[in-house]
């Protein structure tokens, strides 16, 4: 994104041309004159490029500007969340390296922004897809849902490629990210897909209790944000990170509950083993409304290093009514022919413990 300052070098430059250029056109060789031409046409076409405006809106709920700063005997740690504007510059779709235009299950075709260096954005620029059975599986139960249009809630929507999706396909989305980078990404690929009128971002983490939050990631994989709250210093937030990751950005978490308010046919959650502290934050909404389904990551390993209990993550669901199933393959399959019913399930205690101590999967949540 150019800023203005670029854009008055590129009017500088174009004044320049126009008028010293123009006197020496005549005089030049035709190697030259060529040359002069490319050059103008170079500048021409990147000026409309970074300057033309479409007129769309992006709807954003906007973060209350507050400041809030931690007591400690060491260096403390504040933070400032600014409101974000309602309507933004819209530019157009830059195929390259860092955006392309795609389509899934036969969506409407969308533009879709990358990082540089992230696993996301190079599955997505490589293949064209970010994790295509579960993406196909929520679209499947989107597509399922009593309510038309249906309603998608994405937690921990990274650079967007399931909210773009579902955007696309009709359905009604909310995402909810913290990161800025990936929200200000999200943000230009709803803007040039024209979709923004079927999304509401959330700039926000999620805690159990309003609280300051560290948000770093991995040095090859930098979308993808870790949170830890109550952080007292900044000593102690470089303690608690890990070698190989690097502190993005401090930011305050509030409760899901106080965000959704309403019905949610999918729910689907991936934030780096902070699952539970997400549902936990969305206490009211899981009680009061109907959540249909709930497609999750769930890495035991990583909730014990976030400090809480895979086991408790999984009885937060099976107590209130829900049926879990391994997310795979197979599972999209037989949902794509109606009978995924016959895939098992896991409600027993020792089901729970057993998958407490297993590996990382993806979980899918049902009340059916």
């Amino acid at each position: 994104m150019m800023d203005e300052q670029n854009v008055q070098v590129a009017d500088n430059d174009f004044k320049i041309l126009s008028i010293d250029g123009m006197k020496q056109f005549f005089t030049c060789s035709v190697r030259q004159r060529i040359f002069f031409l490319v050059l103008l046409f170079s500048i021409l076409a990147t000026k409309f490029l970074f300057t033309q405006e479409q007129g769309l809106t992006f709807r954003i709920i906007p973060s209350t500007t507050t400041t809030t700063t931690t007591t400690s005997t060491t260096t403390p740690i504040t933070t400032t969340v600014t409101s974000t504007q309602d309507t933004k510059r819209v530019y157009p779709c830059l195929r390259s390296r860092h955006a392309i235009q795609t389509s899934f299950l036969g969506s409407r075709s969308f533009c879709i922004h990358l990082l540089s260096n992230d696993i996301v954005s190079n599955s997505i620029a490589s293949s064209h897809s970010w994790m295509p059975h579960q993406t196909r599986l929520m679209a499947s139960l989107l597509a399922d849902a009593p309510s038309k249009p249906a309603v998608f809630l994405d937690i921990g929507a990274n650079i967007g490629w399931f909210t773009l999706v579902m955007a696309s396909l009709g359905h009604e989305v909310i995402a909810i990210e913290p990161m800025s980078r990936n929200i200000e990404l999200l943000r230009a690929s709803l803007q040039a897909s024209k979709i923004s009128q079927n999304v509401i971002v959330h700039p926000n983490g999620l805690g159990v209790k309003p609280s300051v939050c560290i948000l770093y990631s991995d040095n090859r994989n930098v979308g993808d944000g870790h949170t830890i709250c109550d952080i007292t210093s900044e000593k102690e937030a470089i303690g608690r990170i890990p070698g190989g990751y690097s502190l993005r950005q401090v930011i305050n978490s509030t409760r899901l509950d106080t965000l959704v308010n309403q019905n949610i046919d999918v729910m689907k959650i991936d934030v780096e083993g902070s699952e539970l502290y997400a549902v936990q934050s969305g206490i009211r909404l899981f009680d009061k409304y109907e959540v249909r389904h709930v497609v999750s990551e769930f890495s035991p390993r990583m909730m014990r290093e976030k400090r809480s209990d895979p086991y408790d993550y999984l009885k937060f669901f099976v107590s209130r009514g829900y049926k879990i199933r391994i997310v795979n393959d197979q599972l999209t399959i037989l949902f794509e022919r109606k009978v995924w019913q016959s895939v098992p399930v896991y409600i027993s205690d020792n089901d729970l413990r057993r998958l407490s101590n297993g590996d990382q999967v993806d979980l899918l949540f049902s009340k059916s």
